[in-house]
């Protein structure tokens, strides 16, 4: 199950020379399905009738919960600005991620392979890019794109809490890109 609500303006608004656009979306999602894709391709996956431990208790492998690519409800809001006497854009997008529940593999007790549930916590992205069309030459574009501005690199895939190497896998940091371009 999913909902998906937008917001956004029909027209732009003006503040000075500048022409600004905002959107707002909300999606929530309920999902069940017992297999994560990486999992699925491997040969070796566990068969959908083959009993697991989960939090302690004995399950069919096709019971458990999702937890890969799976995002209970999000967030953004968009705010973009436009210059054209100048050739400048400005992009915002903040996102937030709520928290959600993962498994994880421990090993095997009493014979079947054994999951524990794990909490991720939520999450807020800011991502900004800042172009500029000189009109002296046309079809030049330079830019500057920052991806998570604010650095926040929270794990995105759970690990086993077990191990030394859990497997932990966080989002990836700062990125900063820089494009020379031609439109002909």
């Amino acid at each position: 199950d999913s909902v998906a609500l937008s917001l956004r303006q029909t027209e732009p608004w003006r503040w000075g020379a500048s022409y600004w656009t905002t959107a707002l979306q909300f999606g929530w999602q309920r999902t069940r399905r017992n297999s994560d894709y990486d999992i699925g391709y491997n040969s070796d996956a566990l068969s959908e009738n083959q009993d697991v431990l989960y939090n302690g208790s004995r399950i069919r492998y096709s019971d458990l919960p999702v937890s890969a690519f799976y995002l209970p409800r999000q967030l953004s809001l968009n705010i973009n600005s436009y210059m054209p006497s100048q050739g400048w854009r400005w992009s915002n997008t903040w996102r937030w991620r709520s928290k959600r529940n993962s498994i994880v593999y421990v090993g095997r007790q009493a014979g079947l392979d054994s999951y524990e549930s794990v909490r991720l916590g939520s999450y807020w992205l800011w991502d900004t890019k800042m172009s500029w069309a000189p009109q002296w030459m046309k079809g030049a574009e330079l830019s500057v794109e920052v991806l998570n501005v604010l650095n926040s690199m929270p794990p995105i895939v759970a690990g086993n809490p077990n191990v030394n190497q859990n497997g932990t896998v966080y989002r990836s940091g700062r990125e900063i890109w820089f494009q020379v371009g031609y439109n002909y």
